[in-house]
């Protein structure tokens, strides 16, 4: 790991954060970036596991809530691991060159369908990917997640402005070097670097395969059912302080308060607001 890792830079922060405490430092990240300018759109989390309190299911639900929350007598569409709101930025999962929507696309969902109105009886979702709109009936949602965080192997070949990057022990089986490399690539203009820095040396120093990531992403679900049952007694611990979820306005920016390891000072450092 480079001896200047944890310096700051005008393109890098490091900020050292326990892994119950990532949820509100993104939080107040976000907020700030916000402030300063910076369109959602522009501000990407990438994480190496969906599982656990600073995964990408749980910093989905946070950021869809603080960048999409719901409205009064909104339409929305549950789905096995969230509800879908139009406005929602999502992921598509698989290719499907029929569609011209290949594994990794990015889209924003722009209308939400009810089963009575469509032509195949179900509920569908119409996704706008680049200009390519597409509609999806309920039977075909597991080709789309929530995007607003996403896994690092699906970020391959995709570059955002800001990166927000959060890496702890408890992902330690899928941390290897060309994982942290991939991630950290992705970034344009801004690198946020959260979590414990000996995961980021763990990482750096594990040489792995590209197969074995791949298999491991692809049957993380499974295996990190079974690990969170048993870091769910240690996070709920850790965890407390940050679950409750804001919702973002110009009112509530600052008083969101500062979490450990990092300040409003790193904050207005990083995006001069």
């Amino acid at each position: 790991m480079p001896a200047d890792f944890t310096q700051k830079k005008a393109d890098r922060s490091y900020f050292e954060i326990a892994s119950g405490h990532i949820p509100a430092t993104i939080e107040k990240i976000l907020g700030a970036a916000l402030r300063s300018g910076i369109p959602a759109r522009d501000i990407q989390v990438l994480a190496p596991m969906y599982r656990g309190t600073a995964g990408i299911d749980a910093i989905n639900q946070l950021m869809q809530d603080l960048l999409n929350p719901p409205q009064k007598d909104q339409l929305s569409f549950e789905a096995p691991q969230c509800h879908y709101r139009k406005g929602d930025k999502v992921i598509h999962l698989v290719n499907d060159a029929e569609i011209n929507v290949f594994n990794g696309d990015l889209g924003a969902i722009t209308d939400l369908i009810p089963g009575k109105y469509t032509e195949s009886k179900q509920d569908e979702i119409v996704i706008d990917f680049d200009g390519n709109e597409v509609s999806y009936p309920r039977n075909e949602w597991y080709k789309i997640r929530l995007a607003y965080a996403m896994s690092i192997h699906k970020s391959q070949g995709s570059e955002f402005p800001v990166v927000i990057l959060p890496i702890t022990s408890a992902s330690r089986r899928m941390l290897e070097r060309n994982l942290i490399y991939t991630a950290i690539t992705r970034a344009k203009s801004k690198l946020i670097l959260l979590g414990e820095l000996q995961a980021f040396d763990y990482a750096t120093q594990h040489i792995g395969t590209a197969r074995k990531t791949y298999l491991i992403e692809r049957f993380s679900d499974l295996l990190e059912n079974v690990e969170e049952k048993q870091q769910t007694v240690s996070e709920t611990a850790t965890s407390s302080a940050s679950e409750k979820f804001y919702i973002l306005t110009e009112e509530n920016w600052d008083s969101i308060p500062a979490m450990i390891g990092i300040t409003d000072a790193d904050l207005k450092e990083i995006f001069g607001k």
